[in-house]
C-alpha cells in the first residue's frame, strides 16, 4: 500500500509487468504486456499526488525531490518481443527496463537453470521448443536477441541480466545515479 511504501522510505519503485512465456502467442504476449502497462499507468494517474512515472534519470531526481515516488516501468522477460521494433512500442509506452529472460528459454536468450549450488534458479517450466522451430538455447544470447538488445541500446533502455546463462548477462546501459 502507499502508506507502507512511505513508511519504508521508498523513493523509487520498479513496477514490473509479467506475462507468462506460455501465454498464447508472442504477439498476444506483447498485447497483454501493453494492457498491463496501461493498468500501471492508470494507477499512477489516480495517485498523481503520491507518484509519477520516471522516463529519465533526471525525472527520478525531480520526482524524488518533490517527495513523490518515482515509478520506473519494466517488463519481466523479453519473450514478449517478436521483432526488434517491439522495443519501440514498449519504450513509447514508458518502459525503461526489460529483463532478457524470466525462468524459461526464449527467442532472445537461454534461461538459467537450477544447480545444487544455485537452487534458486529453478527452471520451473522445463525446456519447451521455441517459436520458429528452435530448441532450448544453452549458450546464452541468440542472433535475434542481439538485435533486440541493439534496439534497446539505440532507444536508451536498461537491460537487466535476468535469469540468463552465459552470454545473456549484461551490465545496465545507463550508469547508476550518483549519490547526492
Amino acid at each position: 500500500t502507499l502508506p507502507t511504501l512511505r513508511r519504508g522510505a521508498t523513493n523509487v519503485l520498479f513496477a514490473s509487468v509479467y506475462v507468462g512465456a506460455t501465454h498464447v502467442t508472442r504477439r498476444g504476449r506483447l498485447r497483454e504486456a501493453l494492457k498491463q502497462i496501461e493498468v500501471a499507468r492508470k494507477f499512477v494517474r489516480e495517485h498523481a499526488g503520491e507518484m509519477e512515472i520516471a522516463l529519465t534519470g533526471e525525472d527520478v531526481r525531480r520526482i524524488v525531490a518533490a517527495k513523490k515516488i518515482a515509478i520506473v516501468l519494466s517488463v519481466e522477460g523479453a519473450h514478449i518481443v517478436g521483432r526488434p521494433e517491439d522495443v519501440d512500442l514498449l519504450y513509447g509506452d514508458g518502459v525503461r527496463m526489460m529483463t532478457i529472460t524470466h525462468f524459461t528459454d526464449n527467442g532472445v536468450a537461454g534461461a538459467a537453470f537450477s544447480t545444487p549450488s544455485h537452487p534458486e534458479n529453478v527452471h520451473w517450466f522445463g525446456h519447451h521448443p521455441l517459436e520458429g522451430g528452435t530448441g532450448p538455447n544453452p549458450h546464452g544470447m541468440t542472433p535475434f536477441g542481439a538485435k533486440v538488445v541493439q534496439r534497446m541500446t539505440e532507444v536508451g533502455g536498461v537491460r537487466r541480466p535476468g535469469r540468463g546463462r552465459g552470454g545473456a548477462e549484461f551490465r545496465p546501459l545507463v550508469p547508476p545515479l550518483p549519490d547526492t
